[in-house]
Parts: structure tokens; C-alpha cells; sequence
């Protein structure tokens, strides 16, 4: 009988084993996903800055050249050039 029993006991064992081995392996999936997930996040992040950054830059060109036109034609019409 105690072969028995200890054969039982080694299976429970090897099935905690498994058991613990299988929720550290969907605790490690878990966190890769979630790390992917906050990759991506920082990626859209950046993309957008990029793109408010060309907006803004593209913003200040047109005030610097309405400005620049805007000076002409009261340079032009104040001194007749």
C-alpha cells in the first residue's frame, strides 16, 4: 500500500507542478501582452506629437508669410513701390 499511496502522492505533485507551471505561463503570456500593448500605445503616442509638432510648424509658416504679405501691401502702399 505505500507504493500506492506514494505513486498517488508523486501524480498530485506533478499535477501542482503542472498546474503552477501552466499560471506561470499565462501570467508571463499576460505581461507580454500587456508590454506589447504599451509599446504600441507609446508608438501612437509619439506618432501623434510628430504630427502636432508638423501642424504647429506648419501654422507658424502660413502667420510668417501672411504676416510677410501683409507688410508688403502697406509698404507698397504707403511708399508706392
Amino acid at each position: 500500500m505505500r507504493r500506492k499511496r506514494r505513486s498517488w502522492q508523486q501524480s498530485g505533485t506533478a499535477e501542482k507542478d503542472k498546474e503552477a507551471l501552466a499560471k506561470q505561463q499565462a501570467k508571463l503570456q499576460e505581461s507580454a501582452v500587456k508590454q506589447k500593448q504599451k509599446e504600441w500605445e507609446a508608438a501612437q503616442k509619439k506618432k501623434e506629437k510628430a504630427a502636432e509638432r508638423r501642424q504647429a510648424q506648419i501654422e507658424r509658416q502660413l502667420i510668417n508669410t501672411g504676416a510677410q504679405v501683409i507688410k508688403r501691401g502697406i509698404l507698397s502702399t504707403l511708399f508706392g513701390k
